[in-house]
């Protein structure tokens, strides 16, 4: 028994875990305590789970330790409500996941990568190059034909 209680006072959510995996394994935990005999109230579900949460529910913790009565908070509205939290910070994160590839897509440093950009942007650049020898575009006089021929 002294080990159990050990084992839910240790516990604590992992960065890499969802809301539903850390209230399973809360859950599970606390149903060998009640084949024990020691019986959890609601009350005390969400005082754990609220002192296990990792940083990213830090202002989730806050609002519902400042604003709700957690002697009524039944776990399955609180853990909801975290659920719903949790999808929505993935969702941000993605949104700005992906406005970071989007700009980093557009920059002029990664707009032509690999040999086929490369030598797509040395053409582009020499399209503007004009040969002081024949006065052709593209090359200069050291890599021009007239030039070449001559030597």
């Amino acid at each position: 028994m002294q080990m159990l209680m050990t084992k839910i006072k240790t516990l604590s959510m992992q960065d890499s875990e969802t809301i539903d995996e850390f209230y399973a394994k809360l859950c599970c935990l606390s149903n060998q305590a009640f084949t024990l005999g020691e019986k959890y109230s609601s009350s005390k579900f969400v005082r754990k789970v609220l002192r296990s949460l990792p940083k990213r529910f830090s202002i989730k913790v806050t609002t519902n330790e400042e604003v709700k009565d957690l002697e009524r908070l039944k776990i399955d509205e609180f853990i909801g409500s975290l659920e719903t939290f949790d999808l929505n910070l993935a969702s941000k994160k993605q949104a700005r996941k992906f406005k970071k590839f989007e700009r980093s897509k557009n920059t002029p440093t990664n707009k032509r990568k690999g040999v086929a950009g490369k030598e797509e942007n040395e053409k582009d650049k020499k399209k503007g190059i004009q040969c002081y020898e024949c006065l052709g575009y593209g090359h200069i006089q050291a890599e021009c034909a007239n030039t070449l021929k001559k030597k």
